[in-house]
């Protein structure tokens, strides 16, 4: 089984697959883990991917473009979308 994680911060998640039973499942092949930036799909000079919130507010919101265009290269896939408002599993 392959997983590609779409995130700004993949070495933040990348210990949770190697230490852990997770990371045993890897070792033996069983799944494997990838990771894709969509910072790496950015076309501006600095590799921004977040602006201010329209209407202000705390925060930023990540940019549309770079999300769209690494989310295109894994449209023959399934894709499964999370936000911190979800329901825990």
């Amino acid at each position: 089984m392959k997983f590609t994680f779409v995130t700004l911060f993949p070495k933040l998640i990348s210990g949770y697959f190697e230490h852990s039973i997770l990371g045993i499942a890897k070792q033996n092949k069983v799944i494997d883990i990838a990771f894709d930036n969509p910072r790496n799909y950015a076309t501006n000079k600095h590799k921004k991917v977040d602006d201010y919130m329209v209407g202000g507010g705390a925060g930023l919101a990540m940019t549309v473009q770079p999300l769209y265009d690494c989310l295109a290269m894994h449209k023959d896939k399934y894709i499964i979308l999370s936000n911190p408002k979800c329901k825990a599993f």
